[in-house]
């Protein structure tokens, strides 16, 4: 079944309608309702007709100090040797065909009530009457025999019966996460990586080029070959500082002319 739109009430479900076989089959709920499932309640809340219809199938009397149903020691005895079995019929809706069927046996109702809620224990019928449609609740009184199984991805849920098996062996079986539909399959993963790879591979070949060429060819072809330029190297030009090397000399001719040298001269 289907998650309500209303998050207060995501375990909203179609209540068909609940019947105790007793004696004789009774119809308990006068119409179709929808009720929350919610653990954190202990009570079952039905219509005040529901409940009143609850209250002549089990001999209830209603104590409107407690806002309970009390359970004297003769109906206590009675409905003990009845055991009538109660069963709530539902659906994912009010009108579609009936999803799940949970019975309660009378054990299931069979409570004790102690202070605060009483000044002494006291057995009482887990059953409240609803203030308005939204307070129907199956609580957990309905839980005792019912398996909840909730998939909060999916948006969805399942109710079923309880088995009471003591040999019964248990099986976990994994409730799968959906995988996104955006996910990225391995192919375009491997594709993106070498991708990377290629492009960090050919940074590293361009920032070597750069840093290191220039350098090698002007180890190898000399700083006038590379750089264009006749400028002495740095420890030559400390030495023309210091006097230690003179420069060299153009020719001069017999009238003591420096030029450019004739051939032949």
């Amino acid at each position: 079944m289907s998650f309500n739109a209303d998050e207060a009430r995501l375990l909203d479900v179609g209540l068909h309608n609940i019947t105790v076989n007793n004696t004789s089959t009774s119809q308990l709920l006068p119409a179709p309702v929808w009720a929350v499932i919610d653990s954190t309640i202990p009570y079952i809340y039905l219509p005040i007709d529901a409940c009143a219809a609850f209250e002549s199938a089990f001999g209830l009397e209603w104590n409107e100090t407690l806002q309970l149903y009390l359970v004297n020691q003769t109906t206590h005895t009675r409905l003990l040797i009845q055991n009538p079995t109660t069963t709530f019929i539902m659906g994912y809706d009010l009108v579609s065909d009936t999803t799940a069927r949970i019975q309660l046996p009378y054990a299931a109702f069979d409570l004790v009530a102690s202070h605060p809620l009483v000044e002494s224990s006291s057995r009482y019928f887990p059953l409240k009457r609803a203030s308005n449609t939204r307070q129907y609740t199956l609580g957990r009184t309905f839980l005792q025999e019912a398996y909840l199984v909730t998939d909060y991805e999916r948006k969805r849920y399942t109710i079923g019966q309880r088995l009471w098996n003591q040999s019964a062996q248990p099986t976990i079986v994994p409730i799968m996460a959906i995988e996104s539909r955006h996910s990225l399959s391995s192919g375009t993963i491997a594709g993106i990586v070498v991708a990377i790879v290629a492009v960090v591979m050919l940074l590293i070949v361009v920032l070597w080029l750069c840093r290191g060429r220039p350098w090698r060819a002007a180890k190898r072809h000399g700083p006038a070959t590379f750089m264009q330029s006749t400028i002495p190297e740095e420890e030559d030009c400390k030495l023309y500082e210091i006097g230690q090397v003179r420069p060299p000399e153009l020719p001069t001719n017999d009238a003591g002319y420096s030029g450019p040298a004739e051939l032949g001269a």
